[in-house]
């Protein structure tokens, strides 16, 4: 495989728009599935690295949450996977995780390194990857307050739908389509469209179809829901909590785990 530095370049001019992408980082997972190394952005909801170096997805993740994860590094690592985009959610943002073999198959020193980030809303997905969506998100944020219902509104606001357009695509009333529109925006605390649609494409929800959508809010929302599947430790709590008032005052009220 190219060196590190190689590959990583060519992901973040693919992807990345020339740079356009936020909160990059590098994890480096071990033949035994622990990660040895970590880098670069904010992406573990929170979870300083040095909580999770010498971890297993299992040891900071609820199953079935983390042993989703830890199956498919063992595709990855048998080669029955090659290159497989993992798509994530922090906090309520998409991320996508980015997933190659450190070494041949067969190896037993070979493990898997692992390239996160989050997309521009206009990035289409990559060709020449395996595209495997978590069914458990990391941490959906406010997201997992929404019915099945609310979040297929806000997927089509997030695709530049009308009202009318929606409820004819639901075969709901329009004032079936406003009042799931009022009660996800109190949720979300959100009352207008435009930012409604930003949220929703920023969690990547333009980029699901009904299918995919489905699968997110059965294992994320509603009743059945939570808001993180990671296993977060008072120290964790207080360090993503200093940073989010860091962000929020750089940035304002938009400020997200990611960045702003």
């Amino acid at each position: 495989m190219p060196a590190l530095d190689v590959l990583y370049g060519e992901l973040m001019t693919s992807l990345c728009e020339g740079g356009a992408c936020v909160g990059s980082t590098m994890l480096i997972f071990g033949p035994n599935g622990r990660l040895e190394r970590a880098g670069g952005g904010w992406l573990a909801a929170g979870i300083p690295f040095e909580e999770l170096i010498g971890r297993k997805p299992t040891e900071y993740m609820v199953d079935p949450a983390g042993e989703e994860r830890e199956l498919l590094h063992r595709q990855l690592k048998s080669g029955a996977s090659d290159r497989v985009l993992a798509i994530d959610m922090v906090n309520g943002t998409e991320i996508w995780k980015l997933a190659v073999r450190s070494g041949p198959v067969g190896d037993p020193g070979t493990g898997v390194i692992v390239f996160s980030l989050h997309p521009p809303a206009s990035t289409p997905m990559p060709g020449g990857w395996e595209i495997y969506r978590y069914k458990r998100v990391s941490s959906a944020g406010a997201l997992h307050l929404l019915t099945r219902g609310e979040l297929e509104v806000l997927r089509m606001l997030a695709m530049g739908l009308r009202r009318d357009a929606i409820a004819g695509a639901l075969e709901r009333t329009v004032k079936a389509v406003e009042r799931r529109r009022t009660l996800l925006g109190k949720k979300l605390g959100e009352e207008t469209t435009v930012g409604l649609a930003q949220i929703a494409t920023g969690a990547g929800l333009h980029r699901m179809d009904s299918a995919a959508l489905g699968v997110f809010a059965a294992a994320n929302c509603d009743r059945g829901g939570r808001a993180s599947w990671l296993v977060e430790s008072d120290r964790a709590r207080a360090a993503r909590e200093r940073f989010t008032r860091a962000a929020r005052s750089q940035c304002g009220s938009e400020a997200s785990a990611v960045g702003c």
